[in-house]
């Protein structure tokens, strides 16, 4: 009873402390998910603000974008340009990056329809630059032609190499005679410089005078005049080609500059409703947070108050169950001190009954076999043999009453000493010899070759009295034939055997319905 009681309050303990042991388990598992939960809701709120953050930058940076646009619109200068480009580049990273960002949010298609736009845009000022630069391109040309309508004729006929005629005419003058000289009256100051009249004499020569004339081919200058008149017709032919395709120019350089400005206005209006959506995913996701902070605050609140009370009620019934076992182990201690003295009554009964039976009872079957030594006629003879039976059996009696009590005490004992299965086999039939002989019965025996010589350890004097007990009911219930006592080796393994006893005979036998009954205590067939 200690031990079933004992058992229960350990089943008791062990399912209580696994209840609470999942408890404790449900407790740290739904703490640690709420937890995640409300990281998660954290990190996301944080990751939503720094999107917001990031379009907020990103629409500061149109307009800035767009001041740049102005600038380079209104100047055309290089610098403005590439501010703006380099400003475009950003806002491109920056719109890519929230585009990755919003994955799974209700905006992405406004950061897609984002990105179109301003690529869109991206692309507008390209063709608006392209167009700046045609138009910039043809300046050269509009010059060209504005210096060639503006030149005169004449001075292009000067600069240009005509064909011409040129004559020559050569006059010869010759000088004076000799006489006329010497008539020639002199003057005072001439006879005072007349030694010098040899020197001018031989001084004298011929005067040789050249005139060219140079005529030039007029009609070279009409053909000239009538060639530029031609040239300066196509040229503003394409002045005026070239004035209509800047017309078209300046109006597609409008409809870009309005189209670029439509953008612009989309793309604000995007990037604002964009925020809009990310103030109310942050305040969604704010209210989402605090709404699993609360319930997990309860939920652990209710499962730590669970807890305790399954602790609780742990304890109480640890406690219980001691007190409860103390007091069993009380009564038990005196139950079995109780039971102990019964016992040793019962046991001190049993030896002095089975001392003061054993003595009559030997006493009376020594004096049959004594009587039995004597001439008896056969009706004393039978008489003796009935009373020689009983004495026996009523011995036998006494000795199952003494084994049971020594087995109750746990006072028998076995013992372990070698023996051979032969002689055992032979003095249990020699024990049930005279009463199968009075009865006509044959006793066999067989014993497995392998264990005839075998010396075997054991308690042979239990063994005898457990085939002399199978023997002697085979003897008692067999009226013809034999009893047969049977030995056989049954390997276990190469090193262990077991040996299988049978007790054979050919009487009645037991009935079906019977022979689970004979395995009960004190029980018999009939």
């Amino acid at each position: 009873m200690s031990k079933e009681n004992s058992g229960n309050t350990i089943t008791k303990v062990i399912v209580i402390l696994i209840i609470t042991l999942g408890v404790l388990g449900a407790i740290s598992f739904y703490s640690f998910k709420s937890y995640s939960e409300f990281t998660a809701a954290v990190d996301s709120l944080s990751g939503k603000s720094s999107d917001e953050g990031l379009s907020e930058k990103i629409l500061a940076d149109l307009s800035e974008l767009e001041g740049h646009s102005r600038a380079y619109s209104l100047t055309d200068n290089q610098e403005d340009l590439s501010l703006y480009l380099e400003k475009a580049e950003e806002m491109m990273q920056d719109i890519d990056r929230l585009y990755v960002r919003s994955a799974g949010t209700n905006y992405r298609r406004e950061v897609d329809t984002l990105r179109g736009l301003f690529k869109l845009k991206i692309r507008s000022f390209e063709e608006l630059i392209n167009v700046r630069n045609r138009g910039r391109y043809d300046e050269p040309t509009r010059d060209a032609i504005r210096l060639l309508a503006e030149t005169d004729s004449t001075i292009l006929a000067d600069s240009l190499l005509m064909p011409r005629h040129e004559v020559v005419t050569t006059t010869v003058t010759k000088p004076l005679s000799k006489k006329s000289r010497k008539e020639e009256k002199k003057t005072w100051l001439g006879r005072l410089f007349s030694k010098d009249d040899k020197a001018r004499k031989d001084s004298v020569q011929n005067q040789v005078t050249k005139q060219t004339v140079v005529s030039y081919d007029s009609s070279y200058i009409e053909k000239v005049d009538t060639m530029l008149n031609s040239v300066k017709t196509a040229l503003a032919e394409a002045e005026m080609i070239r004035q209509q395709q800047v017309e078209r120019l300046n109006r597609q350089e409008m409809d870009l500059l309005a189209n670029d400005f439509r953008v612009i206005d989309k793309l604000r209006t995007i990037i604002l409703k964009i925020n809009q959506l990310e103030r109310f995913n942050a305040n969604q996701k704010k209210s989402e947070a605090l709404d699993i902070a609360r319930s997990s605050f309860s939920s652990v609140i209710v499962f730590a108050l669970c807890g305790g009370l399954l602790a609780m009620l742990l304890v109480y019934f640890v406690i219980h169950d001691i007190l409860r076992e103390r007091n069993l182990k009380e009564r038990l201690a005196a139950a079995k001190g109780e039971a102990e003295r019964l016992a040793n009554v019962k046991e001190e009964f049993l030896a002095n009954m089975s001392h003061e039976i054993r003595t009559p009872l030997n006493s009376i079957i020594g004096f049959s076999e004594q009587l039995n030594e004597t001439e008896l006629d056969a009706e004393q003879q039978e008489k003796l043999h009935n009373v020689r039976r009983s004495s026996d059996h009523l011995l036998t009696l006494v000795n199952d009453i003494l084994d049971f009590s020594k087995i109750e005490s746990g006072k028998l004992r076995f013992e372990s000493i070698g023996f051979k299965l032969r002689d055992v086999i032979n003095d249990s039939l020699y024990t049930l010899s005279h009463q199968a002989r009075n009865k006509g019965i044959e006793l066999r025996s067989y014993i497995d070759p392998h264990l005839k010589e075998t010396i075997l350890r054991g308690d042979p004097a239990r063994l005898k009295q457990i085939l002399i007990n199978l023997a002697g009911n085979g003897v008692k219930f067999t009226d013809t034939g034999y009893v047969k006592i049977s030995a056989y080796k049954e390997p276990l393994s190469t090193e262990n055997y077991r040996i299988r006893f049978e007790v054979e005979d050919t009487g009645k036998g037991i009935e079906k319905s019977k022979q689970e009954a004979i395995f009960e205590d004190f029980s018999q067939e009939d």
